[in-house]
């Protein structure tokens, strides 16, 4: 099956949880899921890119042999797919602003990530790539282990260059 067929479909966007074992939770996502399915972190904000389906369409007609897709986002332990020039603020209209701003400058270019494991808080993958190269058992490490047997599968990991989200991640929440 081609990895392009569900064009036509929507994609699925999904938050896994299982306790203690993110790997687990992901699997049993994938079990339900007909073609493509985005995973996302808990404390990442689709609004912010108002057009990240889109993207993520034209990303999906784009990557050739692809196996995952990442994004570019705030706060993320993977320095590829941080933008240092990011707004240092938790004010979402800013982050919205910028991604906005990051779009017209990069557009729907893809980057190969052919050494480094991206960080999992935006995922996108295939059905049929998740069935050669299911997720681990775990919590820590689980995104990063995948996207490495992905590669190793012979798929191509991307970068989605003009694709920015916010993520909260390590954010200090302030109650007023």
């Amino acid at each position: 099956m081609s990895l392009r067929a569900g064009l036509a479909l929507m994609i699925e966007v999904k938050v896994p949880y299982y306790p203690g074992d993110l790997g687990k939770a992901y699997n049993l996502c994938m079990e339900t899921a007909k073609e493509w399915v985005l995973f996302l972190d808990d404390d990442v904000y689709l609004r912010t890119q108002p057009l990240w389906f889109n993207i993520c369409m034209k990303a999906i007609e784009k990557g050739k042999n692809a196996g995952l897709f990442v994004c570019m986002t705030n706060r993320i332990g993977c320095g590829v797919q941080r933008c240092r020039d990011a707004p240092q603020c938790d004010d979402l209209d800013a982050h919205i602003e910028y991604a906005g701003k990051r779009y017209e400058q990069f557009g729907n270019h893809l980057q190969p990530i052919p050494t480094v494991s991206p960080s999992g808080f935006f995922m996108l993958t295939h059905k049929s790539v998740w069935e050669s190269v299911k997720f681990t058992s775990g919590f820590l490490g689980v995104d990063n282990r995948f996207a490495g047997r992905v590669k190793l599968a012979g798929y191509a990991v991307y970068l989605i260059e003009g694709l920015y989200l916010y993520h909260g991640y390590r954010r200090e929440w302030k109650v007023k």
